[in-house]
């Protein structure tokens, strides 16, 4: 269940809900003053709906400060199994009893396009710097030879 209290004087409420499913149970749209007192179903939808999106409107008879959405499975009302889903979308109330809800979407509005600055001046890139490889520095030879026919030996 959910539920909410629009603080107001609701004549009326728009919305839109899928139900589908074998064992689709009952929806309930109950509706209170004070939020712990129910006019429960004051309205009601059972069984599958279909694999796709309905809408629904309802002109209530009194106004109401709260609204409740209820689902009860097809299993919780001693029927079948438990393969239902529903859902509920996009909940409109209205105040006045126009027959149309009215739409909580803002409207967009006009923003001013900014205009182009001057067309950027080109950054010159700089070429790359050529790096020196480093040659290896080679290994010395022995400058010093020494002949051991020439040492003594004691």
């Amino acid at each position: 269940e959910m539920y909410q209290n629009f603080g107001g004087d609701i004549v009326e409420v728009e919305f839109d809900y899928h139900m589908y499913g074998v064992d689709m149970g009952t929806a309930y749209l109950d509706a209170s003053n004070d939020g712990s007192s129910w006019d429960e179903a004051v309205t009601s939808w059972s069984g599958n709906q279909g694999n796709s999106w309905h809408s629904a409107y309802y002109a209530f008879a009194t106004s109401y400060s709260w609204l409740r959405f209820r689902y009860v499975s097809a299993g919780d009302e001693g029927g079948g199994g438990y393969t239902g889903d529903f859902s509920i979308d996009y909940v409109q109330v209205g105040s006045s009893g126009t027959g149309s809800a009215p739409d909580p979407t803002p409207q967009p509005t006009d923003v001013p396009i900014p205009t182009p600055t001057a067309k950027p001046t080109n950054v010159p890139i700089p070429n790359p710097t050529r790096v020196p490889i480093p040659v290896p520095t080679p290994v010395p030879t022995p400058t010093l030879s020494l002949n051991c026919e020439s040492w003594r030996h004691s």
